[in-house]
């Protein structure tokens, strides 16, 4: 369990404001009429959508950070010269540790691991994990996201300020956030926004 706690996972993934982009399936019998249940309602481009990259370690959740529609080399080297090392900050002053008391997790996305990331990642305290080729995707963090776009889904507000609120409330919960659920959070970072 220690080595674990030396992890931080990270990932990106697209939020639809309403949902997925993919098929939806719904159970009738086969004589039974077709019925407002059956049937998902649309919105043109989704109701709209955001990129974000965030990562996560036994010691909380890091920032959460809108990357704009395409995420490309420059802009992940961007997030992990700035968002990532300002995550890891916080785990360290928050903890008593050291950047060097870290390995990072990424996926084998091409621009993860791309000359300019990786010649990046070689030059920080902390190490870079490798990912196995063809590895299934374990990341912990798929959980939050699943968390994440379900809150999305099931509340009809806007996105940026819950992606806002979720920064302002880890950094409220402090070191109780690794004993907490991420659904805690989201509670709080929803009814901060519906109270806006």
């Amino acid at each position: 369990m220690e080595d674990w706690k030396r992890v931080i996972w990270s990932d990106e993934t697209k939020v639809n404001r309403f949902g997925s982009e993919g098929k939806l399936y719904a159970w009738k019998q086969p004589n039974e009429k077709l019925k407002r249940r059956h049937v998902k309602q649309t919105v043109k481009h989704g109701g709209g959508s955001l990129m974000v990259w965030s990562c996560i370690s036994w010691y909380g959740v890091g920032y959460i950070v809108d990357v704009g529609k395409n995420m490309d080399k420059s802009v992940y080297l961007s997030v992990l010269q700035d968002d990532l090392v300002k995550s890891m900050t916080g785990y360290c002053e928050e903890n008593d540790l050291i950047m060097a008391d870290f390995e990072f997790m990424q996926d084998n996305d091409p621009k993860h691991k791309s000359k300019i990331v990786s010649e990046w990642l070689s030059k920080q305290d902390f190490t870079a994990m490798e990912c196995p080729p063809q590895s299934p995707d374990l990341n912990p963090i798929e959980n939050m996201w699943n968390t994440l776009k379900n809150a999305c889904l099931n509340s009809m507000i806007v996105l940026l300020p819950l992606w806002m609120n979720y920064g302002l409330v880890r950094s409220r919960l402090g070191t109780k956030l690794p004993r907490k659920n991420v659904k805690i959070i989201l509670k709080l970072c929803l009814n901060d926004v519906l109270t806006l």
